[in-house]
């Protein structure tokens, strides 16, 4: 992520404060961060009892062989920890400025990513309030961008209550105030969210890493106690989980292999090597045979005139 330790916080005027955030010990580790695409979560039904249950397998199965139905699985089951840590990974991802701006987020006036402002945005409750704030901080012109992309879907989608398509914006991530999904909710390409309560296809839509993100002051603070820091089952509210831990403090491998204390250690490489001798079969390699056998030539031409005979 950014090599920078802290993060400045900005006010609802795009005014540096004298606030500092250090980052969440999640974005500083330094193995590498994967995604896994994580569509949608499979919820465990509810038992319906025995009758209800033989009434609707009886429906179901009538209904597919009349209608002729292509059941798809819509849905995969995945472990809870690759969940969170795909959140943390979205996350770690959305505060590099390059993977942002690859994902065609308009950042290019931006002071600094990831972007925090105080908590005084949550007391937003009028667009008009909104609107200003990204002004402000440069945002709109991501705005902008999703106001152009606007266009009409192609295929049968149109025919199905979604016939136009556009890009999406920034992501405003709050701590305390639900109230100020007012405000942002009629912004196109806006989406609000709880800090406690992310969505993995909010973070990363489609599976692509890098949306921009607005965090609160109190939603960056939260960050840690939430995902926990290097240290195991370091996590307050998710009991007994912690962070991936890094598997190489220092990620440099060639630097690593190559300084004194490695050199000194191993083992002096060996100059004199000595191959083993092949053995070939001296019946299937004539020169071997005749080097064994000198007189092999002689025999074998006294055997061939002896067939023409």
């Amino acid at each position: 992520m950014a090599a920078r330790p802290l993060v400045t916080v900005y006010d609802e005027k795009y005014e540096a404060t004298q606030a500092q955030i250090k980052l969440p010990a999640f974005s500083r580790t330094n193995d590498k961060l994967t995604l896994s695409r994580l569509k949608q979560v499979c919820n465990t039904p509810r038992s319906l009892g025995v009758l209800v249950a033989l009434w609707l397998v009886f429906h179901v199965f009538v209904a597919a062989v009349l209608t002729a139905l292509v059941w798809r699985r819509w849905h995969r089951r995945v472990n809870i920890a690759q969940k969170r840590y795909a959140v943390t990974s979205a996350i770690a991802a959305s505060g590099v400025p390059a993977l942002v701006q690859a994902r065609g987020h308009v950042i290019d006036k931006v002071a600094e990513v990831p972007f925090v402002v105080s908590d005084k945005v949550e007391s937003f409750r009028k667009t008009k309030e909104a609107v200003t704030f990204l002004r402000r901080s440069h945002l709109w012109e991501d705005i902008e961008k999703v106001y152009n992309s606007k266009r009409t879907r192609a295929g049968k989608g149109k025919m199905r209550n979604r016939q136009h398509k556009q890009k999406l914006g920034p992501l405003v991530i709050y701590g305390q105030d639900a109230e100020c999904a007012r405000a942002f909710r009629n912004i196109p390409g806006v989406d609000v969210l709880n800090v406690e309560r992310l969505n993995i296809l909010k973070l990363a839509p489609g599976g692509h890493l890098g949306r921009l993100i607005i965090w609160t002051e109190s939603a960056f603070n939260k960050l840690d106690a939430i995902y926990g820091t290097q240290v195991a089952n370091s996590s307050e509210l998710k009991k007994g989980w912690s962070v991936p831990l890094a598997k190489m403090q220092n990620a440099d491998f060639a630097r690593i292999i190559r300084s004194e204390e490695v050199v000194k250690a191993i083992r002096a490489p060996k100059k004199n090597l000595v191959s083993a001798k092949v053995h070939r079969n001296p019946l299937k390699k004539r020169q071997l045979l005749h080097k064994l056998n000198p007189y092999a030539t002689a025999l074998r031409q006294a055997a061939r005139k002896a067939g023409k005979a």
